[in-house]
């Protein structure tokens, strides 16, 4: 009697090994991207790519930047292949976003005010899918055999390092351990046998070039990033961009004076849209921010902060 095959529902998405740091390099790409292009075109005077009709915006190369990445992970595997990945991504959204004014305006006004506040509310965004991953990793039996998978990767590089080897036998551990499906447990069994092997090279380990910079660094990074710290972050960038909605919002009624109602029902109906959009988003990142600061309201907060980025993207 044959096994019954296994129902496509299995197959959901599982987190790849590594994924909080590859967001972070996204992160730290996107920020840099944006800072560097900003003062670059300020100190310049904003010079132009192209003459006479033809302007070549920076957004096109955000694109290739973005087409490159995507393509990367498709075509080829290995941490080097999804740390440039990682990194050219975050280059091209930042070329991307900033020219944000400039796609949502007709007048393709790159200092509309506007376009800060979708800036911040996209990092904030993604910097909430990073905090997201940093999370503990599922610890269902599938989860753990494909995690341990891709780490396995490292063996078959020979650049598996002790730390690494712990971190599989752990995973392999857990599958064998609680895995109900038959081949599952088989494997996660005949893995952890190769892994506890000791005729499995384990690599020695690197060579520290800074290692007080690496030291300070890791002392530093959870109060910095994690726990207190990131949420700091996070509440401040979120009033930030609420502050920045609601002074885009005095700025759209100004604008919204010199329109004339009966002349322009179609312009005057798109600017009342866009003042209560500026409006409710304004509110929900702010109220969302204000109630992360609170403990037992936190989760509120933050989904109230996503709903906010959300209507200001």
């Amino acid at each position: 009697m044959t096994d019954s095959p296994r129902p496509a529902s299995r197959r959901r998405p599982v987190r790849r090994e590594g994924a909080e740091h590859y967001l972070f390099l996204t992160l730290i790409s996107f920020a840099g991207t944006v800072i560097a292009t900003r003062t670059f075109l300020d100190l310049t005077g904003y010079p132009r790519i192209g003459g006479g009709e033809l302007h070549i915006a920076h957004a096109l190369f955000g694109g290739l930047f973005l087409f490159v990445a995507s393509l990367l992970p498709l075509v080829l595997a290995g941490r080097s292949v999804y740390r440039a990945s990682a990194v050219l991504g975050g280059i091209g959204i930042g070329l991307f976003i900033d020219e944000v004014g400039k796609l949502i305006t007709s007048q393709n006004n790159y200092f509309y005010p506007a376009a800060a506040p979708i800036i911040y509310a996209t990092f904030v965004l993604a910097a909430f899918v990073w905090v997201r991953a940093r999370r503990r990793a599922d610890a269902d039996p599938r989860s753990q055999l494909l995690t341990a998978l891709q780490l396995l990767e490292e063996s078959v590089e020979g650049d598996l390092q002790e730390e690494e080897r712990v971190v599989l036998r752990t995973r392999l551990e857990s599958a064998a351990r609680h895995a109900t499906d038959r081949e599952q447990r088989r494997l996660a069994t005949e893995l952890l046998e190769f892994v506890e092997s000791r005729d499995l090279e384990v690599a020695a380990a690197r060579p520290e070039r800074f290692r007080r910079l690496r030291q300070w660094w890791t002392e530093r990074r959870h109060r910095w990033l994690g726990g207190r710290g990131m949420r700091f972050i996070l509440v401040a960038a979120l009033f930030v961009s609420g502050a920045q909605a609601i002074l885009a919002l005095g700025s759209a009624l100004t604008e919204l004076t010199g329109i004339d109602p009966s002349g322009s029902t179609r312009l005057f109906s798109l600017a009342m849209l866009h003042l209560v959009l500026e409006g409710v988003s304004g509110l929900l990142l702010i109220g969302g921010a204000s109630l992360m600061v609170l403990r037992g309201r936190r989760a509120v907060g933050v989904r109230l902060s996503i709903d906010g980025l959300l209507v200001a993207l």
